[in-house]
């Protein structure tokens, strides 16, 4: 073989292998940055970020083949309001940052209940700093930009079967697995054949979602979306 045509081809195979596994991994990019990385076997890696539209505040996770690692930190911009220092330690320990105090204190469960106390005498917490701090301990699966991002993925994404002057109404039931993917869509409310195939047709396109995270871990959430069809 050629020499010449011999070191092309061993640049191009290079190359080639060094794309590969880039563009096997799934990333999400929201808010100007890549977050949420998982591996080519699905594990998460890196640096994780759950939004919580509702308070306004993230929480920052670090992961190495899908293990945790380090603190878990729930931020808003750049302050920060909550840490939990070793979040895989029963009873887990965390401090909260809240109007200027420094609250070092411990969540355990009894049953299904959540049990705050703080760390230096072991008394529950006041019901003020236990409202404060439950607000930090899970967060709820999200489409990337939200409910009117959703709503506009779904209407172009759409491709409304031909019905004869009828509107149809479709009620798709889904689980948002632990790294954010649609799992176990079905129909709970149905329509005409059409109507459902589009419907799961959509479904089944639609990229990943945030995760839920509750009880220290990422976890299954169950969801419904409805369709129009006119």
């Amino acid at each position: 073989m050629n020499k010449c045509l011999f070191f092309k081809l061993a640049i191009a195979l290079v190359i080639l292998f060094n794309i590969i596994p880039s563009s096997a991994q799934d990333s999400i990019y929201y808010k100007n940055e890549i977050i949420n990385r998982l591996d080519v076997l699905k594990q998460k890696q890196g640096t994780w970020k759950l939004y919580d539209e509702d308070y306004g505040h993230y929480m920052e996770i670090n992961y190495k083949d899908d293990s945790l690692i380090g603190p878990i930190l729930f931020k808003k911009k750049d302050s920060l309001l909550l840490k939990i220092s070793e979040p895989v330690k029963k009873p887990s320990e965390f401090v909260l940052f809240y109007k200027g105090q420094i609250i070092p204190a411990y969540k355990s469960y009894k049953n299904e209940e959540v049990i705050l106390r703080s760390s230096r005498d072991s008394l529950p917490l006041s019901k003020e700093i236990s409202e404060e701090a439950s607000k930090y301990f899970q967060v709820k699966p999200m489409f990337y930009g939200g409910q009117n991002a959703l709503l506009k993925f779904i209407r172009d994404t759409t491709k409304p079967p031909k019905i004869k002057g009828l509107v149809e109404r479709i009620v798709v039931d889904f689980i948002i697995d632990k790294n954010g993917y649609i799992i176990e869509a079905k129909i709970s409310k149905s329509a005409s054949e059409a109507a459902n195939k589009e419907a799961l047709r959509v479904m089944s396109l639609m990229p990943r979602w945030q995760p839920g995270y509750q009880r220290g871990k990422a976890v299954k959430v169950k969801q419904r979306s409805p369709f129009v069809f006119q």
